[in-house]
């Protein structure tokens, strides 16, 4: 996997693909799984709705050929200096990663305000840490911190003409249950470290192995004599695991500081966690970077009717309308659909150009845009993670009704979550929503409040006490705007995984848009530039488990992100324009 001077333990190599179609597409839906999982993220923000959407790009059907194409691959970029770490490098570099797992740093969802709670001080004893293993790091580069517990790292460089390269990860981790304890192999917070390479503990892979691998990269480039040009920061949040915090606490005030300081479109070129590598999809090897995030959408609906004695029930009380409320929404599921904006449909199009095993049929579908919607359909059809990567989903998590077993419930309530796809906007699910629902509400008498109504579902004056009430709950995040691959940007940063990460056969690894089904603290970013790339290079099964038991991230998979950042670093600073 590179030019390390030591040799690093690996995985398994992978198997020759098998001649038979279903067996190839069992493969694609392990990688593509694989490669989906660690982008799950959860956290939606305040970010106004982007009126630019449409509900589909038109296409003309009279011209078959796709509007989309496999953007073009870059030449390899060999940066400056090769990564030659020192003897027992992999050693030094697994035992501080695992010693940043070792000090928990987990986030919580009811964060009150910094230094008002005390939940807060878990971080500093990590950034003390970060001090104490990485001194050369602390010694060259500048630290602001912002909002007391943020991070922002300044590697100035010599032209100011020049704009910053940006790579950012984040301290908190998902909190462990306690009641999972006794189901983890190795205790959550040991960062046991395996003979066989892996590494195992609670933020192991996400993201403490992409925050350490950048202590690491900038380390080696400091002790191998390079002096930046172009001004490199490093900004680490800690709250980007938290859910519907009423205000951001720490990456939207580390973007907010950082255009203070540089302005609107400043930033060359920014990297997050994020995708990663898949060998043997259909044949070809891929780099499959997140270039765009699917949008948030919570919304609650609410059912107020006269309660009563359990013994002289209606025929529906508000718990059965609830139900009927439900049921329409699931009789009306979204369809996955290969829109011209989403960078999953780009990812098609480039394994219809390259793989050469994939299923002909399916090629011929993916090459006429006549056929897409059947394409559509047989992707998806290999599973619900890869399906959900083309439509909008919705899931009822919440439902709420009833004290007492002999009372009718007054109130009632659901609320369900959306994942909204790059081709549409809160503003058009909330048309569709009230499509689905007022009708059904027509048929019990009740009285609508509508998406925008500010009245109580409790208080309206309504005729016999009976309404209906759709809001939004929570923040809502529209869809990320979608990264461009063409550009100064992309030749830098797809070059450079195309010099380090070739195929296993040493063809080329082909750089493909992909999409994020969760969303990072890339959306506090937006502002700062469009070239925003969701990446780590890392092989997928290199990264296990994020978010639940025996979270666990290989060796390999380490050094090969240290290696990338380490390359990525030299490569944007050797790029002339901006």
């Amino acid at each position: 996997m590179g030019s390390s001077k030591e040799p690093i333990s690996g995985l398994p190599p992978p198997a020759a693909a098998p001649p038979s179609s279903s067996a190839t597409r069992r493969k694609v839906l392990i990688a593509l799984s694989l490669l989906t999982l660690p982008l799950l993220l959860l956290f939606p923000c305040p970010i106004s709705s982007l009126s630019s959407f449409s509900p589909r790009t038109h296409l003309d059907h009279g011209a078959h050929k796709p509007p989309v194409t496999c953007p073009s691959q870059p030449r390899s970029l060999s940066p400056a200096h090769p990564f030659s770490p020192p003897a027992n490098f992999t050693h030094a570099a697994a035992l501080r990663w695992s010693k940043a797992v070792q000090i928990p740093t987990p986030s919580w969802d009811d964060f009150g305000a910094v230094g008002e709670d005390r939940r807060y001080e878990v971080f500093p004893p990590f950034a003390a840490y970060l001090r104490e293993a990485w001194p050369i790091f602390h010694e060259r580069l500048e630290l602001e911190k912002v909002n007391t517990h943020g991070l922002l790292y300044t590697w100035k460089g010599s032209d100011p003409s020049l704009e910053p390269l940006l790579l950012m990860a984040h301290q908190d981790v998902v909190p462990v249950p306690p009641e999972t304890l006794s189901r983890w192999t190795y205790p959550p917070f040991s960062g046991h470290i395996g003979a066989d390479g892996w590494v195992w503990g609670r933020g192991v892979g996400d993201c403490k192995n992409l925050l350490t691998s950048l202590f690491e990269a900038v380390t080696l480039l400091i002790e191998q004599g390079f002096e930046p040009r172009r001004t490199v920061l490093i900004p680490l949040g800690f709250d980007e695991e938290v859910v519907q915090i009423p205000n951001a606490q720490g990456a939207a005030k580390l973007a907010a500081r950082i255009e203070e300081l540089y302005g609107r479109d400043s930033v060359f070129l920014l990297v997050d966690e994020g995708g990663g590598m898949a060998d043997d999809l259909f044949g070809a090897s891929f780099a499959l970077p997140g270039m765009g995030e699917k949008g948030y959408f919570d919304v609650k609906v609410s059912v107020a009717v006269p309660g009563g004695h359990s013994s002289v029930p209606p025929e529906h009380t508000g718990i059965g309308i609830l139900a009927k409320l439900i049921s329409a929404l699931e009789a009306h599921p979204y369809s996955p659909r290969l829109d011209v904006e989403n960078p999953f449909t780009t990812f098609t199009q480039c394994a219809a150009s390259h793989a050469p095993d994939l299923d002909e049929s399916l090629r011929g579908k993916l090459r006429d845009v006549r056929r897409w919607d059947e394409a559509a359909r047989e992707i998806g059809e290999l599973d619900l993670s890869i399906k959900y990567l083309m439509q909008t989903t919705q899931a009822i998590d919440i439902v709420h009704g009833g004290v007492k077993i002999n009372a009718l419930p007054e109130l009632a309530s659901f609320t369900f979550n959306q994942r909204l796809s790059v081709s549409t906007n809160s503003t058009l699910i909330q048309q569709r929503i009230t499509r689905i629902l007022r009708p059904v509400t027509e048929g019990f008498n009740l009285t609508w409040i509508g998406f925008g109504d500010e009245r109580d579902v409790n208080d309206v004056d309504v005729p016999g006490g009976r309404a209906v009430k759709v809001e939004r709950s929570g923040w809502v995040t529209e869809r990320a705007p979608v990264t461009p691959a063409e550009g100064g940007a992309w030749d830098v940063f797809a070059g450079t995984i195309r010099h380090l990460f070739p195929a296993p056969d040493e063809k080329d690894r082909i750089v493909s848009p992909f999409i994020s089904t969760g969303n990072t603290d890339t959306r506090w970013y937006w502002n700062l530039t469009k070239n925003i790339y969701r990446f780590q290079g890392v092989l997928n099964g290199q990264s296990l488990n994020a978010h639940t038991v025996d979270e666990r991230a290989h060796i390999d998979g380490h050094i090969s992100s240290i290696k990338f950042l380490h390359a990525l670093i030299q490569n944007a600073d050797a790029h002339e324009a901006n």
